[in-house]
């Protein structure tokens, strides 16, 4: 092979390999990609790393990202789907002020993906997260404090409990673990009848169902499947998603038809209220054992 001929191969392969390699592989590369590209309005750069289908479907998630950083959490990899555990805040902005939420990704073929339908609506939800915790405070003066601290920053799928609670629980070290074993299997028994009731629902009105509906619900007992698995090994962030997980089913169920189901309204209320329920009960006894 003739030098030159070689030199522009060996060029050739090194730049393909260099990009290779720059270009982002894990959940939290494609992640940081992904609100880098938020944040400064690049939407090429949000389709590019998300499951979104144009750019003419991005609305920023109704948010003004503009001189925001974000930092990061844990990630949790299970097989084709990933959490990254994000925040994000303005350079100036107070602890309170700092947006706390799950950036979820998929794997589609080789690559990761930001899932953008279930990251936009845990991002949505923030406002109906903190409604929740602000139901909550009449528990005991240490923990009332910090969930109003908490309220300011929750965001879709209740993090900021496990934030704020984590110290609480390892100080009671035996006690916290036994209640929250307890609490988590109460919680799982609830999740999977809902998750029941649902799929109930979809068998018996299978030729009624809009395709739309249908999908939505489906996707709703596939999350509420997964958080009760992850209640079978309990800690405070798997009870914080339960609650996220609440949050996004009640969103779901009312975009759904109500006259197919009205049978079946009232009992998924009852069993939305008592995982909410469960929640509480739970933070109140873990306050009692403070004090």
């Amino acid at each position: 092979m003739k030098p030159v001929l070689l030199k522009i191969l060996i060029t050739l392969f090194l730049a393909l390999f260099l990009t290779a390699c720059g270009k982002p592989q894990t959940p939290q590369e494609v992640a940081r990609e992904f609100w880098k590209s938020v944040i400064e309005g690049n939407v090429s750069g949000v389709v590019e790393y998300s499951t979104l289908a144009s750019e003419e479907a991005y609305d920023a998630f109704s948010y003004d990202w503009q001189g925001m950083i974000p930092s990061w959490g844990k990630v949790i990899i299970e097989d084709h789907e990933a959490r990254v555990y994000t925040h994000i805040s303005k350079p100036d902005a107070a602890t309170s002020e700092m947006l706390n939420f799950v950036t979820y990704l998929i794997k589609q073929g080789d690559a990761w993906k930001v899932d953008y339908d279930k990251t936009e609506k845990v991002v949505l939800a923030s406002s109906a997260v903190s409604d929740f915790v602000n139901r909550i405070s009449s528990i005991g003066n240490e923990i009332t404090q910090q969930l109003e601290e908490a309220s300011k920053r929750v965001t879709a799928e209740l993090e900021s409990l496990n934030d704020q609670l984590l110290d609480l629980t390892e100080s009671l070290g035996n006690q916290a673990s036994q209640t929250i074993t307890e609490y988590s299997e109460i919680m799982r028994l609830h999740l999977d009848a809902l998750a029941a009731s649902i799929e109930n629902a979809i068998k018996e009105q299978k030729e009624e169902i809009d395709p739309a509906d249908r999908e939505t619900m489906e996707n709703t007992v596939k999350e509420l499947n997964q958080s009760s698995r992850r209640l079978a090994q309990p800690d405070m962030s798997s009870i914080a998603e339960s609650g996220e997980v609440i949050i996004i089913t009640r969103k779901n169920l009312n975009k759904i038809n109500a006259g197919t189901f009205q049978d079946y309204q009232a009992q998924w209320q009852e069993l939305m209220e008592r995982v909410k329920q469960d929640l509480e009960n739970l933070l109140n006894e873990l306050s009692a054992k403070v004090h």
